[in-house]
């Protein structure tokens, strides 16, 4: 995980209070910053021409094409998502249908702080 901080390091949505800033801060390390941009789709780009590396979250990064290597880290690091919606008495039926595929999906994975976060229903 520290070897990153040797690398040329891109970095996407610098102080956005994003995810990655959090790693940073949580695991102490300060990045090499090479280059930034406020796109993670531009950063995995500059890292696919071989202009340094720089950290995504795979729900972004797993579909893209590339000479780009995904590793994860060790240990892993997990993110938090969630939906966004103004109620849940007003959602239309095929935005009712997400959240209950969410909800299915969110029971199957570990317990963690995010699974208090699930509405009930």
């Amino acid at each position: 995980m520290r070897q990153i901080a040797e690398e040329p390091f891109i970095y996407p949505r610098l102080h956005h209070n994003s995810d990655i800033d959090d790693f940073f801060t949580r695991h102490k390390i300060e990045p090499k910053i090479h280059l930034q941009t406020n796109d993670p789709y531009s950063a995995y780009a500059m890292v696919n021409a071989g202009l340094g590396v720089s950290v995504n979250n795979r729900l972004q990064s797993i579909n893209l094409k590339g000479n780009v290597v995904l590793k994860p880290f060790h240990p892993q690091e997990r993110v938090a998502l969630g939906l966004a919606l103004p109620s849940l008495e007003t959602a239309s039926p095929a935005l009712m249908r997400l959240v209950s595929m969410a909800r299915e999906i969110a029971e199957k994975l570990p317990k963690g702080p995010w699974g208090a976060a699930l509405p009930a229903e």
